[in-house]
């Protein structure tokens, strides 16, 4: 079991999500648009014992303009 933690800052009314896939199970997605403050996400999942890797992205909705920012990415 892992859990990834993630620092979001995103202008206002940007969209911004972080995500885990092809590790197993359901794809996970945690995210939402900022205020100009950090946002900290937080996922825990488990990889199976045919799936041993999982790919992380990062991620801005692509039809907005504006900023985001990831910052002190961590898996545990």
């Amino acid at each position: 079991t892992y859990t990834l933690t993630v620092s979001v800052k995103t202008d206002t009314g940007i969209y911004g999500y972080v995500g885990i896939q092809d590790f197993g199970g359901t794809l996970i997605e945690k995210g939402g648009t900022g205020s100009g403050g950090y946002a900290i996400y937080t996922i825990t999942f488990t990889t199976g014992t045919t799936n041993t890797t999982a790919k992380i992205y990062l991620h801005a909705w692509k039809q907005q303009s504006g900023s985001v920012y990831f910052d002190n990415i961590y898996i545990q």
